[in-house]
């Protein structure tokens, strides 16, 4: 064969070559085309049912934006004290009663040897402890979960006494009767009610005119018992003796009243109680608190124990006796979201199938956050371009944060993984093969995460829910953390961990929201626009963030 011709199959072979490449890179363009076109149609689809789902439930089953805020509720934690070394110990207190401004839930008691009771005491509920032979200190604690509204009433001017009363019969009219602590008839308190009351019948205007001459007196700090009288002559008093003498007066005009004790709740530990005035105005027991200057209205932090001028501890004489009320506040969905009409499409009535159970919906809002957490974790490595260690760790570890806490959640994931890649060090230079080695790693995961959940008891730590870990996850961590130091080194190894926790708390301050739990749970079809989220950030195939900051001297050159 001749050059020529060599040549001339040489340049076709050239040709077809180019050919066939730009052949399969038209296809793989055109596949790459095909698949994002795919993506696009297949997000749109997730969107318009997940939409519809929500317009569904929005407009048929009654959802409302309403719905998505949150309900603040109180943990109380009563923790009664003492010590005898002989004989019985009799204790007794109220707990407080379902009505419609305060629901109780998760009522608890640690009695420690004691048996307790409970009954009722005409509208109040009453708790009795008693141990035959409780031998030094003892400790009793009541729990329990209170969600509180504030009310306020519209009182009718027009009302008369005559005509409040109509309907007056039974236990009502023990709250018209004289009392040694409440003595309306003493000529001192009968001259007060002739100065300020007279011949007053409106019920508006003597509630009006007893409450503004109560709430006068100067507030005084004192925690045992103030009578009406004592009140009266002092001109100071705390808050039962306010509300003694304003109820002396009522009493005196024949408006049934009475005092009502209870608790001012706010985070924190406390011995003081409060009480105030409760009026009956027709067929209802109007709230009044001249200490605090709330008339007609009552806050949502008030929590009612009892009703009427009772002590709200009885015990054993003798026995040192002490009390303190713990109160942590805390957010939860609506309660509402319980009473919407009952559908398939409603998760929250399938999950009435699980409290039966016992099983908390703290279970059921993390695993409803786990894909939101996911989702952040692939978007911070397929767009923004950082490392971590596991693609879904993040997510992982901020889903048993939620219990712990971010900061002690990640200290906790820190000290488990920097302890186990060192004593990795130890396996290696036993040269152990791969599978037991990874099963001995375990076993010390589990040892450590124990060790912290005990030492959180005897410390301030909040580690006490640390052993949520996925201690595999851990495990495999611990390994990949130490190869990465023996291969790149300290610097990248410690790089990645930072980049780990980073992207962590970002998922957890997404997943710890009440308002996304809140929503997931009303709405959990929400999820699905999360798959379809997933689809196109699997089809992401431009520069990372952190690429255009690795190669700004290239992108941002300027030309010469």
């Amino acid at each position: 064969m001749d050059v020529a011709n060599r040549t001339s199959c040489l340049d076709f072979y050239m040709d077809f070559r180019v050919l066939l490449t730009f052949i399969l890179l038209g296809k793989k363009i055109y596949k790459e085309g095909l698949f994002m076109k795919i993506s696009k149609i297949l997000f749109v689809i997730f969107f318009l049912v997940s939409i519809a789902l929500i317009f569904y439930k929005a407009k048929i089953l009654g959802y409302s934006p309403q719905l998505l805020l949150p309900e603040k509720n109180y943990l109380v934690t009563t923790t009664l004290t003492g010590s005898l070394d002989e004989g019985m110990v009799h204790l007794k207190t109220f707990l407080p009663v379902m009505d419609f401004r305060q629901s109780v839930s998760d009522e608890s008691f640690q009695a420690n040897g004691f048996d307790y009771e409970i009954q009722n005491d005409g509208e109040n509920r009453v708790v009795s402890f008693s141990n035959q032979a409780p031998q030094g200190p003892f400790k009793v604690e009541i729990e329990y979960s209170v969600s509180l509204k504030g009310v306020s009433w519209d009182i009718d001017k027009n009302i008369q006494i005559s005509e409040n009363n109509d309907h007056l019969a039974g236990e009502d009219s023990l709250y018209l009767k004289e009392t040694p602590m409440i003595p309306y008839n003493h000529p001192k308190i009968a001259k007060l009610f002739e100065k300020l009351v007279g011949r007053e019948r409106s019920v508006y205007q003597v509630i009006k005119k007893s409450y503004n001459y109560v709430k006068g007196f100067k507030n005084l700090a004192f925690k045992g018992s103030t009578s009406a009288l004592t009140a009266l002559l002092l001109k100071k008093a705390s808050c039962n003796g306010k509300s003694r003498l304003m109820v002396a007066l009522l009493r005196k005009a024949g408006i049934p009243s009475r005092l009502v004790g209870g608790l001012i709740l706010k985070n924190g530990n406390k011995k003081i109680t409060h009480q105030w005035v409760e009026a009956k105005i027709k067929e209802h027991w109007v709230s009044f608190d001249p200490t605090n200057d709330h008339f007609a209205q009552i806050p949502s932090n008030y929590l009612k124990l009892y009703v009427g001028d009772r002590v709200l501890f009885s015990h054993t004489p003798n026995i040192s006796f002490n009390w303190n009320f713990h109160i942590s506040s805390y957010l939860s969905p609506s309660s509402q979201l319980y009473k919407l009409r009952r559908s398939k499409l409603n998760v929250l009535n399938l999950f009435r199938k699980f409290q039966e159970t016992g099983v908390s919906i703290n279970i059921l809002k993390i695993l409803l956050m786990i894909p939101v957490g996911a989702l952040i974790a692939t978007f911070f490595r397929n767009v923004i371009g950082l490392q971590t260690f596991g693609t879904f760790l993040p997510a992982l570890i901020a889903a048993s944060s939620i219990e712990t806490g971010i900061v002690w959640g990640l200290l906790g994931f820190v000290i488990v993984i920097l302890i186990i890649a060192f004593l990795r060090i130890f396996f290696e230079a036993l040269d152990l093969m791969h599978t037991p080695k990874l099963s001995a790693m375990l076993t010390l995961v589990v040892a450590l995460l124990i060790g912290l959940s005990i030492l959180s008891v005897h410390s301030p730590l909040n580690l006490t829910h640390v052993s949520l870990f996925p201690i595999a996850i851990l495990t495999l961590t611990s390994e990949r953390f130490s190869i990465t130091i023996e291969e790149k080194g300290y610097l990248k190894a410690f790089s990645i961990m930072l980049q780990t926790l980073f992207v962590t708390a970002v998922c957890y301050a997404f997943m710890s929201s009440l308002f996304l739990q809140t929503l997931f749970l009303a709405f959990p079809e929400i999820g699905v626009l999360i798959v379809g989220a997933n689809i196109i950030l699997g089809r992401w195939v431009g520069l990372r963030l952190v690429e255009f900051w690795r190669f700004r001297s290239l992108i941002f050159k300027e030309n010469i």
